[in-house]
C-alpha cells in the first residue's frame, strides 16, 4: 500500500540514502514518525535490513509500521522465543543480541549480509550498539534514529546528524501542539541530593521528595490545573512515590492507575488500554512511559521528579505534544523544588525561550520577540545618541583647536573659566598665588610662554625659570598640577572673603575692596621683579 510521507520524513530518507558515510546520525523529535522513517526506509533498502529497538513494545511498533506500509514485506521477529533470524527485515531488541549466550547474530549473517543496520533511540546503551557493530559485515551502512542526541557516546558512534528536526522545528511546523507551562513552586529542598551519571540519584531523591506536603501539593495542582484536561500522565519520582500518590489520587476519586517496571506486559496493556478509551483520567508511572508510548490525546503531563537531564525532560513533555483531533496545545505542571546547588531543566531550557506561568510557546515566543525588538530599538536609539554625542564633542575639540590658536595671539582666552584663582597682571602676563608672598607666572611672547616661580616678599624678592611651552593652555595645565588646591590658589577660601585691613588701604591708596588691595599690590611687585629680570636677560 502507499503511505503518505511528510515532507521532512521524505527529506530525511534522501539524506540517508545519498550519504557517502558509513556512520550516521538522523536527529528526529518525538511526535515526527521516526519509526515511519526508518520503516519506509527499510521497506525501499534492497539488502537485508537489521532494525534495533529498545524495547518490546518499540519492537512491536516498528512491526506494525512497517506491515502498514507494506504488507507483504518479509519481516522476522528475533526476541525470546521468536527467532526468524533468515528474513529480510529483522526487528530486534538489543539484549536479544547482546547477551553473553546469544548466537542470534551470527546466525543472521549466515543467511545474508546487512544492507542497513538501524537503530532507534541511539543515544541509549552504547556498549550494546558498538557490540553489535563490531559483529556486522563491514559494508553495512549504519544509521541512529534519536530525538535526543545529547550524549557525547552517541556522536563517538554515529557522528555529526546528517538530518535534524528539533521539537522546536516541529512545534513551529505545526506537526506537534505547544506546551502551556505552569510552574508550581515546592517547599521541599534537594540542594544536597547527589548526582550519578548527570542526574539526580534515584533512590536518594526519592527519598527527599517523597513527603506528604510535597505529596498534596501535586493533588491540588492537579484538581487546580489538570481537572478539565482529557488524560494526564503523571512521572513520578520512583516506586514508592509513584503508589503513594496512585493511593493520593484515588482518595480524592480520580479515577487513576500506576506502572513501573515491575508491571506486568499483560496488565500494562490493560491499564493502558483504559487510559485510551478514558476510563482512567490519570496515569501515574515510574520511568517506563518516557519512549514509545503514543496516546496523541494526553493534553497534560505532571512533571514530579526534578531532573537534570535534557533528554528526559524532552521525552517526557514529549509525550503530550502529540497531535490529536480538537488539541491545540498541552498543559505541562512542572513541580519545582528547591535548591541552591542543582541547575534544573525546565520548560523553558527545552523550549529555549523564557516562559512564564500561564503562557504558551508561542505566546512566551512572542514576548520574548518584542521584547528583544524593544531592546534592540533602545540600543539603536543609545547608538544614535553615542553618535550625536562624539559628533558634538568632535566639534568642540575642533572649537578648541581653533581657540588655542588664537590663545596664542591673546592669552585671556586661555584663563577663561579656569577653577583656580588666576588674575591678569598685565597684556601678557598671569599670575596665581600659592603662598603668602610667592606666585606662579605666565608670561607670554612670540608664541612662547615661559613660567616663573616669583616671590615678591619685600626682604627676598626674586624669579626664578621653570620652563617654556608653546601654548598656553600647556603651561596653565602644567602650573595647576603643581599648585593644586590651596587656601591661595581657591577662589572660594573664607579669608579672601573679608574686608581689606585699613593699612592695606593706606599702602594701595585707591583700594575699595581686599581683592582689589591685594591684587594691586602683587601685580605691581610681579611687574617690577619680571621687568628686572626682562632687562638682566
Amino acid at each position: 500500500m502507499s503511505y503518505k510521507l511528510r515532507d521532512y520524513q521524505i527529506e530525511c530518507i534522501e539524506e540517508i540514502e545519498s550519504s557517502k558515510k558509513k556512520c550516521n546520525l538522523a536527529v528526529s523529535s518525538v511526535g515526527s514518525g521516526k519509526t515511519v522513517i526508518f520503516s519506509e526506509l527499510s521497506v525501499k533498502a534492497k539488502g537485508r535490513v537489521l532494525i534495533l529497538t529498545p524495547s518490546t513494545e518499540l519492537r512491536e511498533q516498528a512491526e506494525s509500521k512497517l506491515k502498514e506500509i507494506n504488507p507483504e514485506a518479509n519481516i522476522g521477529s528475533v526476541q525470546a522465543d521468536l527467532d526468524d533470524v533468515d528474513a529480510k527485515i529483522v526487528v530486534s531488541t538489543r539484549q536479544s543480541l547482546t547477551h553473553s549466550k546469544s548466537t542470534r547474530l551470527k546466525r543472521m549473517l549466515e543467511h545474508g549480509d546487512f544492507e542497513y543496520l538501524i537503530v532507534d533511540e541511539a543515544h541509549q546503551a552504547p556498549k550494546q550498539i558498538k557490540k553489535v557493530l563490531s559483529k556486522l559485515n563491514d559494508s553495512v551502512k549504519i544509521i541512529g534514529f534519536t530525538a535526543t542526541p545529547y550524549t557525547r557516546e552517541c556522536i563517538e558512534i554515529f557522528g555529526q546528524p546528517i538530518f535534524r528536526r528539533t521539537i522546536l522545528d516541529m512545534i513551529d511546523s505545526e506537526y506537534l501542539v505547544e506546551p502551556y507551562a505552569m510552574i508550581v513552586q515546592s517547599k521541599t529542598n534537594i540542594s544536597h541530593v547527589k548526582t550519578t551519571s548527570g542526574d539526580f540519584a534515584q533512590g536518594e531523591l526519592e527519598d527527599v521528595v517523597n513527603n506528604a506536603e510535597r505529596n498534596q501539593l501535586i493533588i491540588e495542582s492537579y484538581k487546580k490545573f489538570g481537572s478539565t484536561r482529557k488524560l494526564t500522565l503523571v512521572f513520578a519520582a520512583g516506586c514508592e512515590h509513584g503508589k503513594e500518590l496512585l493511593k493520593e489520587f484515588q482518595l480524592n476519586g480520580i479515577a487513576s492507575a500506576y506502572i513501573d517496571g515491575e508491571t506486568s506486559r499483560e496488565v500494562r496493556k490493560e491499564l493502558i488500554s483504559k487510559y485510551k478509551k478514558k476510563e482512567i483520567k490519570v496515569l501515574i508511572n515510574v520511568m517506563t512511559l518516557t519512549t514509545g508510548f503514543d496516546v496523541p490525546e494526553t493534553d497534560c503531563v505532571i512533571i514530579c521528579r526534578p531532573t537534570k537531564s535534557r533528554i528526559l525532560y524532552e521525552q517526557i513533555i514529549g509525550r503530550g505534544l502529540r497531535l490529536a483531533e480538537g488539541k491545540s496545545e498541552c498543559l505541562i505542571v512542572d513541580i519545582q523544588d528547591i535548591t541552591k546547588k542543582h541547575d534544573l531543566m525546565d520548560i523553558s531550557c527545552v523550549m529555549e525561550t523564557k516562559i512564564k506561568n500561564g503562557e504558551t510557546y508561542r505566546k512566551a515566543k512572542e514576548r520574548n520577540e518584542e521584547e528583544k525588538r524593544i531592546e534592540q530599538v533602545r540600543k539603536q536609539e543609545e547608538e544614535k545618541k553615542s553618535k550625536e554625542r562624539e559628533l558634538v564633542r568632535q566639534k568642540e575639540l575642533e572649537i578648541v583647536a581653533k581657540r588655542i590658536k588664537l590663545i596664542n595671539r591673546d592669552m585671556k582666552l586661555g584663563f577663561e573659566s579656569r577653577k583656580l584663582d588666576w588674575f591678569r597682571v598685565d597684556t601678557n602676563t598671569y599670575s596665581l598665588t600659592y603662598g603668602f608672598n610667592t606666585h606662579y607666572v605666565i608670561e607670554g611672547s612670540h608664541d612662547k610662554f615661559a613660567i616663573y616661580d616669583v616671590s615678591t616678599d619685600k626682604d627676598s624678592k626674586h624669579s626664578t625659570y621653570i620652563d617654556e611651552f608653546d601654548n598656553v593652555v600647556d603651561a596653565i595645565t602644567y602650573i595647576e598640577k603643581k599648585a593644586k588646591l590651596n587656601t591661595h590658589t581657591d577662589p572660594n577660601a573664607d579669608w579672601k572673603k573679608e574686608p581689606p585691613t585699613e593699612g592695606q588701604k593706606k599702602y594701595c591708596g585707591w583700594a575699595k575692596t581686599k581683592v582689589d588691595a591685594a591684587r594691586y599690590f602683587s601685580s605691581n611687585a610681579i611687574s617690577g621683579i619680571i621687568n628686572k629680570q626682562r632687562r638682566m636677560g
